[in-house]
């Protein structure tokens, strides 16, 4: 724009010179050839044009004196405004004196009040766990109780099962002595086959026949000996895991007892069969040997007498064996009575002690009641306490609220008051302005070209005063916001002071506090979002001003614009500086309402330097 500005002033001041040139070219021909008329048309036009400028001359005196009046009503007001402001001033400060005190009382009362609320507390915990003791003492009481009732029934359980078990395996073992004995039988009756088809051979076959019974009789009792041996012992194994086995329970014992009995006997019988096939077998070999005996008789006749000293060796040996496990099977039976005995005693000993316990828990249950009775009692007279207590901190919390209303209202006042004095300054720059501008018009006008530039030119500074007074008017919107921003950071700090309250109130009111530190954090962060919009506006507009600072200082010297333009923009620097200083100070108080809000615990001790932080903030 300064360099069109130059090139068109370049421009008219060539077109000016070539236009005197051509008005000096034409006077000296009228100087030539001189004429009446010509003379005095040029003498009537200096004379017009001299009017002209003396009637703008009267206009711009008249218009001076009239902004010179207003601008005198204006300091008047601003004097009488000052003086308005100092008594608010003053009364305000009282107010928050007197508000200050009544919140310290207020904050006093209410420690006094957590204090007891604690005591109350500590004795409802402690009496609460009274209660948990004797509730321990009772379960453990009853547990004691069923596990008894429980050993009681197995006891009886494994009694029957022991009782079955017993029944069963003589049952069984009378069924195996049937058919052991119905075997026997089966092989007496081969022998006598045998015998009678062994007539035909000698005397010393028929002496190797006898003596070949005899030791299948001794081997059929040896046979019958192990078998008593392995019953002995399945019998001594059954008791063992009788023993071990009391901790399951009765029917995974009996099925365990009868699948594992059914197994053994199976296997028995497998071996008996097994045994009888075997003696077939042997019965055939006999034959065989019977057959070959004819030929070698000597060798079968001393192989006979080894076998028959062999056989009474092993039968003697058997014999011993049964006997020490005879008597080992008596011991056990001695110890199976001895350790069901010793089971009755326990079990006796079990039923005095229940009998004991039981007594005891009728005693503790006496207790209990007689407890929970006069927990009771002191339960229903600390809720009353409370209650009354908490009518007591609304009461407090309707003063401080009307309280802060009163301090809002001075606020609004101020605030208002503030916007006059705004609005004045604003009026007396813009005033300022034209004053200056009409002022070096005057001085500029001295031929009509100059004029037409100085005209044009204050139209300039014209436009440039009027945008300046737009962004004064939003200068003075954006401290209406500023103010508005520190009411509501005034109404955050009341909140946060009700949540601090409420959070110390009893149980039954933390729902509220924890709802209003919500809502405390909610407005937090739209306050937050608030001075981040003005803080881009403030930046936009300092931009703004910028540019028109430099295009005012830019102006010509004829039109006398630059030191006019240089006060109205150096005036509404110093109002941009405020509200960035106002801006700065609205944001460190928003810092520290958030960590308030975000640790109400740790800020509740000093409330009253935070408060008084807030009150007595610079406007």
């Amino acid at each position: 724009e300064r360099e069109e500005w130059e090139e068109e002033r370049s421009k008219a001041i060539a077109d000016a010179e070539q236009r005197r040139e051509n008005e000096a070219n034409a006077r000296l021909l009228q100087l030539a050839l001189p004429s009446g008329s010509a003379i005095a048309e040029e003498l009537e036009e200096e004379r017009r044009k001299r009017a002209e400028v003396e009637e703008e001359a009267n206009e711009l005196r008249v218009r001076l004196v009239e902004l010179e009046e207003s601008v005198s009503a204006l300091e008047d007001h601003e004097e009488v405004l000052e003086e308005s402001l100092g008594r608010f001033e003053t009364l305000a400060s009282r107010k928050r004196a007197s508000a200050t005190e009544e919140r310290q009382r207020l904050m006093s009362e209410c420690e006094a009040l957590r204090a007891d609320e604690e005591r109350l507390g500590r004795r409802v915990r402690e009496l609460e766990e009274l209660l948990a003791e004797e509730r321990e003492k009772v379960e453990e009481a009853e547990r004691r109780k069923t596990e008894f009732e429980r050993l009681e029934k197995e006891r009886e359980r494994e009694g029957e099962v022991r009782v079955r078990t017993e029944s069963e395996w003589q049952n069984k073992l009378e069924e195996a002595s049937n058919m052991l004995a119905e075997e026997r039988t089966k092989l007496h009756e081969a022998n006598s086959l045998l015998q009678k088809g062994g007539k035909q051979l000698e005397e010393a076959s028929s002496k190797l026949e006898e003596e070949r019974k005899k030791m299948e009789v001794a081997n059929g009792e040896i046979e019958e000996q192990k078998k008593k041996l392995k019953e002995a012992n399945c019998l001594l194994d059954a008791e063992k895991k009788k023993t071990e086995l009391s901790v399951l329970t009765a029917e995974e014992r009996e099925k365990g007892e009868r699948g594992r009995l059914e197994e053994e006997w199976a296997a028995k019988l497998a071996e008996v069969s097994e045994k009888l096939e075997e003696e077939a077998e042997k019965l055939a070999d006999a034959k065989k040997k019977l057959e070959l005996a004819e030929v070698s008789r000597e060798e079968v006749l001393s192989a006979a007498e080894d076998a028959v000293e062999r056989a009474k060796l092993k039968q003697a040996s058997t014999e011993t064996q049964v006997q020490t496990l005879s008597q080992e099977l008596e011991c056990c039976k001695r110890e199976a009575e001895t350790a069901a005995a010793a089971q009755e005693r326990e079990v006796e000993g079990l039923k005095g002690e229940t009998e004991v316990l039981m007594r005891r828990l009728r005693t503790v249950e006496e207790e209990f009641e007689v407890r929970r009775v006069a927990n009771a009692r002191e339960i229903a007279s600390l809720g009353a306490d409370l209650q009354a207590r908490k009518e007591f901190l609304e009461e407090k919390e309707a003063v401080i609220r009307r309280l802060l209303g009163e301090k809002e209202q001075w606020e609004g006042k101020e605030s208002r008051m503030y916007k006059q004095i705004e609005d004045r300054d604003a009026l007396c720059a813009s005033l300022r302005l034209e004053i200056k501008v009409a002022q070096q018009a005057k001085e500029g006008v001295k031929t009509r070209e100059d004029a037409e530039r100085a005209n044009a030119l204050s139209q300039q500074v014209e436009a440039l005063s009027a945008r300046v007074e737009q962004l004064s008017g939003e200068a003075a919107l954006m401290q209406e916001e500023a103010n508005a921003k520190d009411r509501r950071v005034m109404e955050l700090e009341g909140l946060l002071r009700d949540a601090e309250l409420r959070a110390n109130q009893p149980q039954g009111v933390t729902t509220r506090a924890s709802t209003s530190d919500a809502t405390v954090k909610a407005r937090l962060q739209y306050a937050e979002a608030e001075a981040k919009k003005l803080r881009a506006n403030n930046k936009a507009l300092t931009t703004e001003l910028d540019g028109l600072r430099r295009s005012l200082s830019e102006a010509p010297a004829s039109a006398g614009g630059s030191s006019s333009s240089g006060e109205g923009c150096s005036e509404e620097e110093g109002a941009f500086e405020a509200l960035r200083r106002d801006k700065e100070r609205l944001e460190a108080e928003l810092h520290a309402l958030r960590q308030t809000a975000e640790h109400p615990r740790d800020n509740h001790r000093t409330p009253s330097s935070s408060s008084a932080s807030s009150l007595h903030h610079p406007k």
